[in-house]
């Protein structure tokens, strides 16, 4: 061959060489059913009969999908979100992938926790054994991950051909497979199946790393998730009923004419669209203003507005411009000095609540319009001092859960407001509500992502991939 045509096919067969591969995805077709059944007979009302449903799962490269009806939850490992999308109303929901890893380490935590005191109650035994504060297999197999459990040396696998059997230490099964023996799965895949294993399941991190190993997807599935304190047992199956393979399909992707959501109600999720275009303010424009209101002799009201401009600014902004503020605090502290201290000091007693929320109660007359912000202050003094309480009443905890509602709807006035986002933040973590939790923590490190809240979900993400890499 001339050395003409040499140079030539060679340089196309590199260049073939140097394509990318086409990226595949793998879709697989589950009937999944669900049983759910007492642990004691008698002790709880009869559970609910079997049902059946068909999930699909699809794999990409670096994500993968999980789809039952009109409702499907995406996880990209790229991105590191976990979006739920609803394909009848058209809407989708993002969160950072970090919430299901945060959330099964925290309920475990917790049901250890609520474990030792019912053995503390039932013994009278101040100090448990550390089997019982440590070691529990029936909430391992829910909720632990590959670094949190100390059960790992009681399970045991048993492989037969095409079968895998797992037991705990009292031989009972704990969960069974059916693996394929040819058709592996496709390497730039495997990764995900092992995601996929890890998300989807709640079964012990032993069982879930075996399966990830096989080099198949599996067949059928069938494992028990024993709940103690619900006294139920829900056995899983999912039978395998159809594959399909996709060329050129690298990442799931949302129909352009879906719309994110934040919140159910409509004026708080535009609240939290508005806070995503920052705040302006004009400095020179806010004293003209304030000016104009001193001269009326509406100190309290310029104080207001001055609050409320602070309260919409991340902690640097509000001493930057502290010097636009310092005519109105300065007419407000000389001419409204009662409003004014309720507003800036916070009540330490009942007594003292009472006295600074009259003080506000008689000023709503004379700020008009402005009488909301009043309102904020009292809920939050309210708030402050009933939070105080090492004993509240079951009254006092209504009234909190209350204010806690009445905090959220500030934000359609108040949509750049870092603390009511923290706040709603740190009252869902605390239910182990860790989805939405994360959605407020991400909205406030948006809306300033130099502030301490920015940095709090920084260090809790970065937390939560050293201690769950197989999350990751």
């Amino acid at each position: 061959m001339p050395s003409f045509f040499k140079k030539f096919f060679a340089a196309v067969t590199l260049c073939l060489f140097a394509l990318p591969a086409h990226a595949e995805s793998l879709t697989l077709t589950f009937d999944k059913n669900l049983q759910m059944t007492q642990l004691v007979a008698g002790a709880a009302p009869p559970a609910a009969g079997a049902q059946t449903t068909q999930q699909t799962i699809t794999l990409y490269p670096d994500a993968y999908t999980s789809r039952s009806g009109q409702n499907e939850n995406i996880y990209d490992f790229s991105k590191k979100t976990f979006t739920v999308v609803n394909h009848t109303a058209k809407t989708y929901t993002v969160y950072p992938l970090h919430s299901v890893a945060l959330f099964r380490s925290r309920d475990r935590t917790s049901r250890l926790g609520m474990k030792i005191t019912m053995y503390q109650q039932k013994t009278g035994a101040a100090a448990p054994p550390i089997s019982i504060l440590t070691e529990d297999i029936d909430i391992d197999m829910m909720l632990a991950a590959n670094n949190n459990n100390k059960t790992t040396e009681k399970i045991k696998t048993a492989k037969e051909e095409g079968k895998i059997t797992f037991r705990d230490d009292k031989s009972q099964v704990l969960a069974t497979a059916e693996v394929p023996s040819t058709t592996p799965l496709p390497q730039s895949l495997r990764k995900t199946y092992a995601h996929f294993i890890v998300y989807e399941f709640t079964m012990h991190p032993v069982i879930k790393k075996s399966l990830s190993g096989e080099s198949g997807a599996f067949k059928k599935l069938v494992f028990t998730n024993r709940d103690m304190f619900r006294n139920l047992a829900a056995i899983y199956t999912w039978t395998q009923t159809a594959t399909e393979t996709q060329a050129d399909a690298n990442a799931p992707i949302i129909p352009e004419d879906y719309k994110r959501v934040y919140h159910a109600d409509p004026e708080l999720d535009a609240a939290f669209k508005a806070a995503h275009t920052p705040f302006v303010f004009d400095g020179e424009a806010f004293q003209q203003e304030m000016a104009a209101l001193i001269d009326q002799r509406k100190y309290l009201t310029g104080f207001l507005k001055t609050q409320q401009a602070a309260l919409s600014m991340p902690p640097d902004a509000v001493r930057k411009n502290q010097p636009y503020f310092a005519t109105a605090i300065k007419a407000a502290e000389n001419f409204e000095k009662a409003a004014y201290l309720s507003i800036i000091q916070t009540p330490d007693s009942p007594a003292e609540l009472l006295q600074y929320n009259g003080n506000l109660e008689k000023a709503k007359a004379r700020v008009g319009d402005m009488a909301w912000l009043l309102d904020y202050f009292i809920d939050q003094h309210t708030r402050n001092v009933l939070s105080a309480k090492k004993n509240p009443s079951k009254e006092d905890l209504q009234q909190l859960a209350t204010l806690q509602s009445r905090l959220l709807m500030m934000l359609k006035k108040l949509p750049h407001n870092l603390g009511i986002y923290e706040r709603t933040a740190e009252v869902h973590y605390s239910r182990l509500e860790i989805p939405t939790a994360m959605l407020y923590w991400t909205q406030a490190a948006e809306i300033a992502p130099t502030s301490a809240s920015a940095q709090k979900l920084k260090q809790m993400k970065e937390e939560a991939e050293r201690n769950f890499p197989e999350y990751f």
